[in-house]
């Protein structure tokens, strides 16, 4: 179970469950935080969930074993993305109005798009 400081609370779903709760009118007024372990399932969300603010793509990739032989790219210090995810994250931009990477609060966000070079 994760830590979480008392006055949030956590909710570990499925992707289609976590949509679900996204898209809850009672959680209108709330602000939520919802994290996924890959490309695909953030566009999934990101194409069922409507009014999502922010979509931040940090330390993404960098404890992954290759695929058939290949490893990541990388991107950033803490970005790595095979090619095929670079086109995932093409379509969740398109989906999202502020898409960026900052992999702490301290740095400063960068434009995905930018970083991507898209």
């Amino acid at each position: 179970m994760m830590a979480a400081p008392s006055t949030c609370k956590v909710a570990i779903k499925h992707v289609d469950e976590a949509i679900e709760l996204l898209n809850d009118p009672r959680g209108k007024n709330l602000r939520m935080m919802g994290i996924v372990s890959n490309p695909d399932d953030l566009l999934r969300v990101v194409e069922q969930v409507k009014d999502i603010d922010l979509v931040n793509i940090g330390n993404y990739g960098r404890i992954a074993s290759k695929r058939n032989g290949v490893a990541r790219r990388t991107v950033d210090r803490n970005l790595y993305v095979y090619d095929d995810e670079v086109e995932t994250l093409r379509k969740v931009i398109k989906a999202n109005a502020k898409c960026i990477y900052q992999t702490t609060p301290d740095e400063t966000p960068e434009s995905l798009t930018k970083l991507l070079g898209l």
